[in-house]
């Protein structure tokens, strides 16, 4: 018992040693408000607000932005972990061809910044998968203009538990190789 507390403690302080290596390698992004480094017990999590990567309504990223998710990339290929993309809308409704729901929004964005990451030859697409969450998970209230900007974001989180995710099947989670990856 006290080896397995032993090995968590260890787990931990890698997470904690891994997130201030990407906060170092994002300050810039991180000072202008456009990410959030954050850990969550052996999960790393890098919020990507929607501010500067993806206009209003929209899953297609700014090109300003790529240089951005090329060093995030570049990152998790020397970070160990499962690596999830999630996408997160505020409660607004959308209904537009492309975007029927806020569901199929928040699945877009993350699929875009995932089709990034299959490029990567560093990045195994066996550890990659993504997920829509639409406005489910908030982060703050919809009842403001503000809260509403923080909810609309994407979220890479990196499990480094050495322990299996056992996600929920309807999650709609689906791995990176289904999306016709290398």
């Amino acid at each position: 018992m006290l080896e397995e507390e032993e090995q968590r403690q260890e787990q931990r302080q890698q997470t904690e040693k891994d997130a201030s290596v990407l906060t170092e390698l994002l300050e810039e992004e991180i000072n202008e408000g456009k990410i959030d480094v954050e850990t969550d017990g052996p999960t790393i999590i890098i919020k990507i607000r929607e501010k500067g990567s993806f206009k209003s309504g929209a899953a297609d990223l700014d090109p300003g932005f790529l240089p951005t998710l090329a060093t995030i990339g570049n990152a998790l290929g020397e970070i160990s972990g499962d690596i999830v993309v999630e996408g997160h809308t505020d409660n607004i409704p959308i209904n537009s061809v492309k975007y029927p729901s806020n569901f199929a929004l928040s699945a877009g964005r993350a699929l875009s910044v995932t089709s990034i990451f299959l490029d990567d030859p560093n990045i195994d697409l066996e550890r990659l998968s993504l997920r829509g969450y639409g406005e489910v998970q908030p982060e703050e209230t919809n009842a403001t203009r503000a809260g509403r900007a923080r909810n609309r974001r994407v979220e890479i989180k990196i499990n480094q538990s050495d322990e299996e995710s056992n996600a929920p099947v309807e999650e709609k989670e689906q791995s990176a190789a289904d999306l016709g990856g290398q």
